[in-house]
């Protein structure tokens, strides 16, 4: 019995501790407390928006990459198949001779090179970009 008292005049004492007669309760007005909550609604709905645009983001850089990592195999798989065509005469069999390679064909070669680089760089350029800045 003697150690069920003390139990309750600690847990007693402890309440009285934590109610602190001398100080009062700031009371916000109704305005002050407008403000805040708005504040508060205002940080959430950024965070949440920037949250979906990165999102949203990050969904466009990967079309965008695949987008032309398609041009580039189709690139790639029209200047073989061009240059398959061009090393073969009729009969289907291989000509070596220089004279089989005809100017366009090699002009379609550099031209499409050139379409290559252009692609790469902008390759690069799209994995290189930071969506962090928008």
């Amino acid at each position: 019995p003697l150690h069920s008292t003390t139990l309750h005049y600690t847990t007693a004492s402890l309440h009285e501790d934590n109610m602190a007669p001398n100080k009062k309760k700031s009371k916000k007005s109704k305005q002050e407390l407008h403000e805040e909550e708005a504040g508060e609604k205002h940080s959430s709905l950024i965070a949440q928006t920037t949250k979906s645009i990165r999102k949203e983001a990050k969904v466009v850089k990967s079309f965008e990459c695949q987008k032309i990592i398609r041009k580039i195999k189709a690139l790639n798989e029209s200047s073989k198949s061009a240059s398959t065509a061009n090393d073969k005469d009729e009969d289907g069999a291989t000509n070596t001779s220089d004279a089989a390679i005809s100017p366009t064909a090699a002009g379609v070669d550099e031209k499409t090179q050139l379409q290559l680089e252009k692609l790469d760089e902008k390759l690069k350029a799209m994995k290189e970009f930071d969506i962090d800045c928008v």
